[in-house]
């Protein structure tokens, strides 16, 4: 926590004092806390609502006191290894060695399986769907009544805990904190495990093991799980629309609703074309499916998503710009030499200079079909930096063979090296 705060710069948003961070007097403050938890005799400080801009938009978290905050850290690294068991193997958030990537590398290893069964090209197609729980961290019930507890505590017995352990119950106070509203007012938390606590991915991973289970028990398909991101895909439009079913019963019984605006039902195939049974009325084509910050082209191939890519290209272009103001009247030659040094170490995960995005390109970037797509736009907008022309035109100027024989980068033959599809 004391790296942490100095790293950031986070200790006066938090309300600490320095001197409380000190080295010396962590052995002390342990010796303090370590009897009371033990006993379960602790007893936690309101937690603080304050606003704060995460993620583009203005949320609710909550602030706890420092020895509160030290405690739901010792509580929270138990309680994960507590649910790692219980939960889903279709979970690939917050648990060690399984990430969003692999998630994504899952979906990819399905499809190229679906190809691979399917030889008929116009046969091939799988029915997808994107769902998303509305602020689910936040919504999650906490009340006397709440399907967490049942859950909670078989996870906590099959550990060995005891419904009256010291640490069962500190874990229930934990998680139903007492909160001191933005308007001053004091209310004991119903509902949402507070954003901010280290309790609630756990919290997160556990409470929809109802879902889980039935989405990934339905033969042939494949499901995945990130947080509350998850995705469902099946070549039968039958077993898609009884995913759906079961999507919107489960959340009603665990008294959740979906966040309508992330609802996708998508028809995944080579051509993008519209299935002849649709799992809804809003179903449509693709050839590609987004999740977790990628793109999955049908072929099982990745890159970035959409998103990330028109990042890249803005943050490229301006560098590119940039560059070109500065060369002033430099000679073609020295334009041209410096530009594509700039342009090769932007997109160089090795380089300083790289783009925000390049790491992931390069890890992620195995769509050829992307990739020569980035390729001709990175010449086109080169073109246009060296001859002044726009449009298509500047590529008469400086075509893409002669930036190739100068030095620039090509994905694709970057990729091909390094053993990519």
């Amino acid at each position: 926590m004391r790296e942490r705060h100095a790293r950031h710069g986070g200790l006066a948003q938090a309300g600490l004092a320095l001197e409380e961070l000190f080295p010396s007097s962590d052995a002390a403050l342990a010796k303090r806390l370590a009897p009371r938890v033990a006993d379960g005799s602790y007893v936690f400080a309101p937690v603080r609502e304050r606003r704060a801009f995460l993620g583009g938009k203005w949320r609710h978290v909550y602030r706890a006191s420092l020895a509160d905050t030290v405690v739901l850290f010792v509580l929270a690294r138990a309680l994960t290894e507590v649910v790692a068991p219980v939960v889903s193997e279709r979970v690939y958030s917050y648990r060690k060695g399984r990430s969003s990537r692999q998630a994504v590398r899952d979906l990819g290893r399905f499809v190229k399986a679906h190809r691979a069964q399917v030889r008929d090209v116009r046969a091939r197609g799988l029915h997808v769907l994107r769902r998303d729980v509305s602020g689910y961290g936040d919504s999650i019930p906490v009340g006397e009544t709440s399907p967490l507890w049942p859950l909670l505590r078989r996870a906590l017995e099959r550990a060995g805990y005891a419904p009256n352990d010291a640490f069962t119950r500190l874990v229930e106070r934990a998680l139903r904190p007492s909160v001191v509203r933005l308007d001053g007012t004091l209310e004991r938390a119903a509902r949402g495990v507070p954003m901010g606590s280290p309790l609630q991915p756990a919290v997160c991973n556990l409470y929809l093991d109802a879902l889980d289970r039935r989405l990934a028990a339905l033969p042939g398909g494949f499901y995945a799980r990130f947080g509350d991101d998850f995705v469902f895909v099946h070549p039968a439009v039958e077993a898609a629309r009884e995913a759906s079913e079961i999507v919107a019963a489960t959340l009603a019984e665990l008294d959740l609703t979906l966040n309508a605006e992330k609802v996708r039902d998508l028809f995944w195939s080579g051509a993008g074309r519209h299935p002849a049974q649709s799992v809804s009325e809003r179903q449509r084509g693709t050839t590609h499916v987004e999740y977790l910050g990628e793109r999955v082209a049908f072929d099982g191939t990745t890159t970035p998503s959409e998103k990330k890519l028109r990042r890249l290209r803005s943050e490229l272009q301006s560098r590119i710009v940039a560059s070109e103001r500065l060369l002033g009247d430099a000679s073609l030659e020295d334009r041209l030499a410096a530009l594509v040094r700039a342009t090769n170490g932007a997109l160089d995960p090795r380089s300083d200079a790289a783009v925000s995005d390049a790491l992931e390109l390069w890890i992620d970037g195995s769509d050829r079909r992307k990739l020569a797509e980035l390729d001709h736009w990175v010449a086109l907008t080169l073109a246009r930096a060296l001859s002044g022309q726009g449009g298509v035109r500047a590529l008469r100027s400086a075509p893409p063979r002669f930036l190739r024989e100068h030095g620039l980068i090509s994905l694709v033959a970057r990729r091909r090296r390094h053993g990519g599809a």
